[in-house]
């Protein structure tokens, strides 16, 4: 929208009706446009980065610090630096500028039109390039960025202004369709949509790709009608603001715990024991053996003689480590459990394969002797290259769980049937008497006559929130060699195995019964998982007096 005035050059930035306008100057008219500026995404940095943002806005990103925009030295000046309180300097510069109007470039805000801005205000006349943009940095950046304000178009007086990228890689966001159109590396308003109060035209530059310190990121601003003359037209003012980049930082470090993943169950000694409580007070615990660090239920593992955390290159060296870190076994008391190794960028950098490793050596004999996690934490540093602070989140788990023997997530249970060598193939009767279900029993067995046999149950239970794999049962029968009052052999049926995976042989074993390697998935319920061996034996007909 506009509206044409006359007035003298020496008002031309005044306010009028409570509104700020355009001032375009076409001979000795005056064109008004009311525009307005949007609301843009915020700019973010990788992840770990320090953002270094100059604007009136709040950064969402963290780290971060923030200086003001301005303009220093007064309107017209070229250039002007900004320093932060680590010493990085970033420095702005304008270059190549035809056509500017005196008082040029400026830091204010034109209420609808921009806002807290560096403006830069041209007279119509065709050129390729009206200004040039330099902005540099005094350090190595991994991004770059800023908004363009209120870049569009006016047919009356006869500009289209366009933004250039000159430093490769670049990109556009944010442009409004309709009003602004790209062709390859340059935006241009696309005539004759001019903004206006309801259709801004402000958008996003950024550079995602790293630059060396003090290597310029350059853009260029030009009016591209072919029919603008070489007479002082109506002007076009635009402005760049919240100007931000990223730094990585120099060293972040590689943090997690050795924790106790027994969910917060207390050991109990009264039936049924711990050990063996497949109950769901172990299966409905989420949080027990999972894993998973769960802060709210378990704790951390505090340092223990011959216990240590090391970070390798995954081939058995250990990487070197700033100052008091230099010797790769970890203080785990500050939290309690918590290991953090802080390294320099370089010696990642100089990794001939960028993939780091941490190694969990654990005391032998230890109280806490099942790991609910692997060993040792292999860590690819390629998948994200901009990322510098390494610790247990929802694509990474860097935490070495443990639990004590009677935590274990397998609970293997065996009971017996003593029977008169005619339990039947099945293991769920007995021939001649098919009425018969056999009782299994885990209590002691007492009396029992030579020439007999005894069934044997073994259940192999799951009750914790991980699967567990190539779990392989075997038993050995006693012998009086080893100790035994009889010599007890395999005695058909022949061994079954529930699922028939777990046992696949149709011959009896001589000596050790050994299953398949089998699964056991997570419970997906209350109930454990399982997977059952039955065998036969046949007791000695003969005691050692």
């Amino acid at each position: 929208m506009y509206q044409i005035q006359r007035f003298s050059n020496s008002i031309a930035s005044q306010l009028f009706s409570g509104y700020v306008y355009r001032i375009l100057m076409f001979a000795s008219t005056i064109i008004l446009l009311a525009i307005s500026n949007s609301s843009l995404a915020a700019q973010i940095c990788p992840s770990g980065h320090k953002m270094y943002y100059l604007g009136d806005k709040t950064p969402t990103h963290t780290p971060n610090e923030k200086l003001p925009l301005s303009w220093s030295g007064g309107t017209g000046n070229a250039s002007t630096t900004y320093t932060f309180s680590d010493g990085t300097i970033f420095t702005l510069s304008f270059s190549d500028t035809s056509n500017l109007q005196t008082g040029y470039p400026s830091y204010s805000s034109y209420p609808s039109v921009t806002n807290s801005a560096i403006n830069m205000f041209h007279n119509s006349q065709k050129a390729a390039i009206n200004h040039r943009l330099l902005g540099s940095i005094n350090k190595s950046v991994s991004k770059y960025g800023f908004i363009v304000q209120d870049l569009d178009t006016n047919e009356a007086s006869k500009y289209i202004e366009s933004l250039s990228l000159v430093t490769a890689n670049g990109v556009f966001s944010n442009l409004r369709s309709g009003y602004l159109t790209q062709s390859g590396s340059t935006v241009s308003g696309t005539k004759w949509n001019n903004c206006s109060t309801t259709n801004s035209c402000d958008f996003n530059v950024d550079w995602s790709n790293s630059q060396t310190a003090n290597t310029p990121f350059v853009v260029t601003h030009g009016n591209s009608y072919d029919l603008a003359t070489t007479t002082s037209l109506g002007g076009h003012l635009m402005g760049y603001s919240d100007f931000y980049f990223c730094i990585a930082p120099t060293t972040y470090t590689f943090t997690g715990f050795v924790f106790n993943d027994n969910g917060g169950v207390l050991k109990s000694n009264i039936e049924p024991k711990t050990k063996f409580d497949v109950s769901s007070k172990f299966t409905s615990n989420s949080s027990y053996f999972n894993g998973i660090f769960d802060r709210s239920n378990e704790v951390g593992i505090g340092t223990t003689s011959g216990l240590s955390v090391s970070l390798t290159d995954c081939k058995g060296n250990n990487i070197s480590t700033i100052t008091s870190n230099t010797n790769p076994q970890t203080n785990l008391n500050s939290p309690l459990g918590q290991f953090k190794f802080t390294v320099p960028s370089n010696a990642i950098a100089n990794l001939p394969v960028k993939e780091v490793c941490l190694v969990q050596t654990e005391p032998d004999p230890w109280t806490f002797s099942v790991d609910t996690t692997p060993n040792i934490r292999k860590i690819d540093l390629t998948k994200n290259p901009n990322r510098f602070d390494y610790k247990t989140d929802d694509l990474l788990n860097l935490d070495f769980g443990e639990v004590e023997t009677d935590y274990a997530s397998l609970v293997l249970v065996k009971s017996q049937y003593v029977n008169n060598c005619d339990i039947n193939a099945n293991y769920d009767g007995t021939n001649g008497t098919s009425s018969q279900t056999p009782i299994f029993s885990s209590d002691s067995i007492t009396n029992i006559e030579p020439g007999k046999c005894i069934a044997y149950r073994i259940e192999a239970y799951n009750r914790g929130h991980v699967d567990l794999e190539d779990i392989r049962i075997s038993d050995e029968l006693q012998t009086k060699a080893q100790g035994g009052l009889v010599n007890s052999v395999f005695a058909f049926p022949a061994p079954k195995g529930d699922p028939t995976s777990l046992y696949t042989r149709t011959t009896l074993p001589t000596g050790t019964i050994t299953s398949e390697l089998f699964k056991l998935d997570k419970p997906t319920g209350a109930a454990p998982t399982k997977a059952t061996l039955y065998f036969n034996t046949k007791y000695g007909t003969t005691v050692d007096p």
